[in-house]
């Protein structure tokens, strides 16, 4: 019963890194098109704004000239934006969530069945005396095979 636990631990350990190195991908992953967003966006301003200002200046006048350029200052900035947007979780992320939360619901299943056993009434039937007698010996085993 206690290797069931360890491998159930070290289940939801394993799953939990996993979902973690994941996450952590796709925040650098989004955080990259961000700043990808943010470096066009003040290129934009920077080299294509005065151009842009002078030709339209020019034919349309100062102030429709402005409007333009914010209009499509501002639709270059949503694309980018859109395509940094947060994406479906993988099949990988799906997988390990569910392995995290299989071993969540072992776990707790065993705390459960402790609790029973240690209640005023898991000792007055003999199988719960017989599982504590399990429990402490499988505990007991391991730790004289250390002492040797």
């Amino acid at each position: 019963m206690l290797s069931s636990q360890r491998l159930k631990f070290k289940l939801l350990y394993k799953a939990q890194a996993g979902l973690l190195e994941l996450s952590l991908q796709q925040l650098i992953s989004r955080l990259i098109f961000i700043v990808i967003a943010l470096f066009l966006l003040l290129l934009t301003f920077i080299f294509l704004n005065i151009g842009c200002y002078q030709l339209l200046a020019v034919k349309f006048g100062p102030w429709l000239a402005a409007f333009i350029l914010g209009g499509v200052n501002l639709i270059l900035t949503l694309f980018m934006l859109w395509l940094g947007r947060k994406k479906p979780p993988t099949n990988e992320q799906k997988i390990l969530e569910q392995a995290r939360d299989l071993a969540v619901a072992e776990i707790q299943a065993d705390g459960q069945q402790v609790k029973e056993l240690f209640s005023p009434t898991g000792f007055s039937s003999g199988d719960g005396l017989i599982t504590l007698v399990t429990l402490l010996l499988d505990v007991i085993k391991p730790r004289k095979k250390t002492k040797s």
